[in-house]
């Protein structure tokens, strides 16, 4: 069909999906659900799509980096009045913009629900008796009703479905403070039952969480409770038949509303006619409600399903400090992402806009993934995908990669802490305690004093101490309820018992209130130094620090540990983005390479690389030795440290230990250490393996593109 033959609306809609660039046709009908044929249709004037899949077309591109235009033309197209602009302009009266963000549960929408294609046409067209010209030359626009005019529950008719339900009557509504994405590139999670012990049951599929009559759905904070419930709101809508009809609401927006009302009084004010028998209630943030609150929003709920038994009720929330008494719903946990989710995820987010449009990019969203690979305790931060975004946008305004890691845990501390909960309009602590800040610092002390005394779980009694330097006035078990649903990283156990959740944070934390006390930093560590916690806390601690120069002296001094486990964590140290003196990083890479150099004095290096098994077409460099009695040998403790050096080293290569470790191997007078000086030039995954044969060992060290 030629493209002047075409209405108004799909020349519109052509451009939405040809010259904005971020899909392919074929990726657009697999992101909404459809068949590329059903899209053609679309464009070629022969059908028109859903409501719900022409809003998520639209609110994706919202929500994304593309040319602004053709989302200005399909705007200014979609209010002009729908018979002008289609030839299937009944079906979207009063105008293209009502049709697409017509809510699902009003008067207008449940009678349309209920009728054929024809009967549709002749009820939208007596509920707009405005006269219009057909869409065919038609060039003065005739002004008709607006949206608003489809609701005749009260305004609700300019609201997508994927809305609060109470967005227009709760001024305070999180949607009214941002624009919630619609499931573009959505991710199904995992989920668990979680068993009577609290601990993690059987995996529940995805198709199964529509059909429980009554779930609870918990999650830490973070990791896609609100994506997930908007999720189901979309599949609901697009069920053929529709089972029923979804309605998505803020907790606290209702807690609001109930102070002087009830939920049912509450849906009936919003809709013409009465709550229908079947609904799906998903109600989002049961911990953002005020604890005096939660029992009243718990009893007007229970009221109304005693009323209606045939609804459907999704509540999602954060892990909760105390008993939130729905005994008779089904208590699920989203669990975070698996690394192949991660993968996913990153490759969606970054490789869709930059891999194909700059190599340079490109070569940086591969070196992101050698980075993750290489950092599994940023791995595991990264599974919460708040966390992943904090990441990826941190990328890709800053090309910052998991390398570095100490800038990517603090932000990611400071979204959850302050930004999360700012622009969902939450205020979890009235009190001057609960500022981002304080919170951090109170968080760091419980952290580091758990560390400190080895144990994971202390009584709520143990908190008065550690707080006592600090300007709190509040009793510690409101702290810490506060501190567990604001963050995550406390969680409350049975017997008054409390436990931190996340290992890589709590470290992270520690090394915070080791860096910003006032007490010397050789005097917090030098008691701790032989546990293996404070030696990732000595990580951090040098990541986070204006200058690591005297932490460096302190570990190249340190009689506390024998000297192997004491170059494995100087080298390891080494590995990441840190600020010191110069002379004092030189020093530690010489010391480093000097051990190394006692432990492979006696070992050949081979030039000849061993065909079969040993080839590899993804290698980028390798390097093979061998010796016929190793002292230490590899497979040794001291030798299994040897390696592991040789293993941070390589990953130090895009930090600011490169330099000193790059001249001094290549200043080296062993053979094997000269040559691995060589890997510090080549990205990728680097990994070893050693051969025994009648006592002597062989080598083989390579980095290998990331399968």
């Amino acid at each position: 069909m030629n493209q002047l033959e075409r209405s108004e609306f799909a020349r519109a809609l052509t451009s939405l999906f040809d010259d904005t660039g971020l899909f392919t046709r074929k990726e657009w009908a697999d992101l909404i659900g459809v068949s590329p044929s059903a899209v053609s249709q679309w464009l070629s004037d022969a059908t028109v799509p859903r409501a719900d899949h022409l809003y998520m077309i639209f609110d994706t591109l919202k929500g994304s980096d593309v040319p602004q235009q053709p989302l200005d033309n399909f705007r200014r197209m979609a209010e002009l009045p729908a018979i002008t602009v289609s030839p299937h302009g009944k079906r979207m009266l009063p105008t293209v913009w009502a049709y697409m963000t017509r809510p699902a549960f009003d008067a207008l929408s449940n009678q349309l629900a209920k009728l054929d294609t024809k009967e549709q046409e002749e009820l939208l067209e007596n509920a707009f008796k405005t006269k219009v010209p057909s869409h065919r030359g038609a060039n003065k626009p005739v002004k008709i009703a607006d949206a608003a005019a489809l609701s005749s529950g009260g305004g609700l008719g300019s609201h997508p479905h994927s809305k609060c339900f109470l967005s227009h009557a709760v001024e305070r509504c999180p949607d009214n403070f941002q624009v919630a994405e619609v499931g573009a590139g959505f991710i199904k999670p995992f989920i668990t039952r979680i068993a009577a012990d609290d601990s993690a049951g059987s995996e529940l599929r995805w198709e199964e969480l529509q059909q429980l009559p009554r779930v609870i759905l918990f999650s830490q904070p973070g990791c896609g409770k609100t994506t997930v419930l908007r999720r189901l709101v979309s599949e609901i809508l697009s069920a053929e038949p529709r089972s029923s009809t979804p309605i998505y609401m803020h907790m606290p927006c209702l807690a609001t509303l109930l102070a002087t009302s009830t939920l049912a009084s509450t849906l009936k004010a919003f809709t013409a006619d009465m709550v229908p028998d079947e609904i799906t209630l998903l109600l989002d943030g049961l911990d953002e409600v005020p604890g005096n609150a939660r029992k009243r929003i718990l009893d007007s709920l229970f009221l109304f399903l005693d009323e209606c038994p045939q609804t459907s009720v999704i509540v999602a929330s954060r892990p909760l400090s105390c008993e939130p008494g729905l005994k008779d719903f089904v208590q699920l946990a989203i669990e975070p992402f698996s690394y192949s989710q991660v993968q996913r995820w990153v490759y969606e987010r970054l490789a869709r806009n930059y891999w194909n449009s700059e190599p340079r990019r490109g070569a940086r969203v591969e070196t992101y993934f050698y980075d993750l690979r290489e950092r599994p305790d940023v791995m595991s931060v990264l599974r919460i995908p708040l966390f992943l975004a904090v990441s990826t946008s941190l990328f890709a305004r800053n090309s910052v990669t998991p390398f570095y890691a100490s800038d990517i845990i603090s932000q990611c501390l400071r979204t959850l802490v302050g930004e999360w909960d700012r622009k969902k309009n939450v205020v979890r602590a009235p009190e001057p305690w609960g500022t981002p800040d304080h919170i951090l610092k109170i968080l760091s002390r419980i952290c580091f004093h758990t560390l400190q005394t080895g144990h994971g779980t202390f009584r709520t009694d143990a908190l008065e101490p550690w707080l006592r330097d600090l300007a709190c006035d509040s009793t510690p078990i409101r702290v810490l309820q506060v501190l567990a649903e604001s963050t995550g990283v406390l969680e409350a156990c049975p017997d008054n018992e409390w436990r931190i959740t996340h290992k890589t944070l709590q470290e992270f934390l520690a090394a915070k209130y080791v860096v910003e006390s006032c007490q010397d930093v050789n005097e917090l560590l030098k008691t701790e130094f032989r546990s293996q916690d404070f030696h990732r806390v000595t990580r951090f601690a040098l990541g986070i620090t204006n200058d690591g120069s005297q932490l460096l002296e302190f570990i190249l001094g340190t009689d506390q540990l024998k000297e192997a486990p004491k170059m494995v964590l100087l080298a390891d140290v080494l590995a990441q983005p840190f600020m010191a003196k110069h002379a004092v990083i030189s020093h530690s890479c010489d010391t480093v390479v000097r051990w190394l150099e006692t432990a492979f004095s006696n070992w050949t290096l081979e030039l000849t690389l061993v065909r079969g098994k040993e080839a590899d077409a993804d290698r980028r460099w390798w390097l093979k030795a061998y010796s016929e009695k190793p002292k230490p040998s590899l497979e040794s403790q001291t030798g299994q440290n040897a390696r592991q050096v040789l293993k941070s080293i390589h990953l130090a290569r895009s930090g600011p230990a490169r330099p000193g470790f790059l001249d001094r191997l290549k200043s080296s007078a062993v053979p094997v250490l000269k040559h691995f000086g060589t890997c510090l030039d080549v990205d990728g995954q680097f990994r070893d393996r050693v051969v025994k044969d009648d006592g002597a060992e062989r080598l083989v060290a390579e980095v290998v593109e990331m399968a």
